[in-house]
């Protein structure tokens, strides 16, 4: 494996496991791995749709580091779409000319609906506003529903961040925006379909301050000797859930995830978090979450061909397309976003 793919950030390097495990769960999840296991394969395999709570809680974290490690909230913003927005807008570009040219199908969404690709839906896409439109939301990629939430929290979540100061203030904020969640799930079940919460970005604010709160918490002396608790019981939650899929399964997951970032602790040993398999699946994670989609698409494989098989194929030929889109696109652009964001014209909109 090429070392210079391998993402660092010292003490944090764990998060970049942990996107490795969200992603192979969604690929998982798309392949239906383990269907043929039994019951507790079943579950399993619908467990990996969760595997995108898991990204939101880390995408919380990431969001607070980088928020409040930047010179303004202009200079993070540029950084933080700089990592979303280029691979994203490629893939976007791939799919559309593989489906003209007849080499994968439409997504089984946009046949649903019956949308077309027009100037409408890919103006909706690369402004990051098609939430508002259900039937598009999913009809270029088959996985893109998740890229404008996160860019939502992007632009939303700093001005919680600089309010939310202290245990009550946050416990207030938390209960707003589940309070918030709940009323745009009961609005969307009065609009019609389920898919008009469940793509939107206010269902999922939980998760986002939840990795906020994570953020805060691993730098408080209020964790002092009890890391390895909240680590190891969020690895419990964490398999609980997947195995026996209780009601409310992605909360489950979304709090064994912030268990497992509040607890994680470098003691100088080797955690299976940081090895170098997880630490390079988790730095291509991002391509790996938007190629496997057409990957999935192109091969159309049959119900009746074994789920784990079909995993092992898509994955093998996800990580073949993820490595020179990481190295060509996500990699350089990540620098040029580092680069504007520390430019004069930033800078000085920044003193202004």
């Amino acid at each position: 494996m090429n070392a210079s793919i391998i993402r660092r950030y010292g003490d944090t390097d764990f998060i970049t496991g942990l996107r490795a495990i969200a992603a192979t769960m969604v690929v998982a999840f798309h392949c239906s791995i383990f269907r043929e296991f039994g019951q507790i394969g079943e579950n399993i395999t619908e467990a990996g749709r969760y595997g995108v709570q898991v990204f939101f809680v880390i995408s919380g974290f990431t969001i607070a580091a980088t928020y409040l490690g930047a010179p303004s909230y202009l200079s993070y913003l540029v950084r933080r779409l700089m990592r979303i927005a280029p691979v994203y807008f490629f893939v976007i570009g791939a799919a559309i000319a593989l489906t003209v040219a007849g080499v994968i199908t439409g997504t089984g969404w946009s046949a649903r609906f019956g949308v077309e690709t027009d100037a409408y839906n890919l103006l909706m896409h690369l402004t990051f506003m098609s939430f508002w439109d259900y039937k598009i939301a999913n009809s270029l990629i088959g996985v893109e529903w998740t890229i404008p939430v996160e860019v939502f929290w992007y632009v939303i979540l700093p001005w919680v961040i600089a309010r939310a100061v202290g245990v009550r203030k946050a416990v207030i904020f938390m209960v707003g925006l589940a309070a918030l969640a709940f009323a745009t799930i009961l609005f969307g079940a009065q609009l019609g379909p389920s898919l008009i919460s469940e793509w939107f970005p206010t269902t999922y604010g939980p998760y986002f301050l939840l990795g906020v709160l994570t953020h805060k918490l691993r730098s408080s002396t209020q964790m002092i000797g009890r890391e390895t608790m909240a680590f190891w019981g969020g690895v419990a939650i964490f398999l609980f859930a997947c195995v026996a899929a209780p009601v409310m399964t992605g909360a489950w997951v979304g709090v064994a995830t912030a268990l497992m970032i509040v607890g994680h602790r470098s003691s100088g040993g080797v955690s299976i978090l940081t090895t170098t398999p997880l630490l390079f699946a988790g730095s291509i994670s991002y391509s790996i979450y938007l190629w496997h989609a057409l990957v999935v698409r192109y091969f159309a494989l049959p119900e009746s061909f074994p789920g784990y098989l079909e995993f092992l194929i898509v994955f093998g030929v996800t990580l073949v397309l993820s490595v020179p889109t990481y190295l060509l696109v996500e990699k350089p652009t990540n620098r040029w976003g580092a680069v504007i964001a520390k430019s004069p014209a930033v800078l000085k909109r920044q003193a202004a």
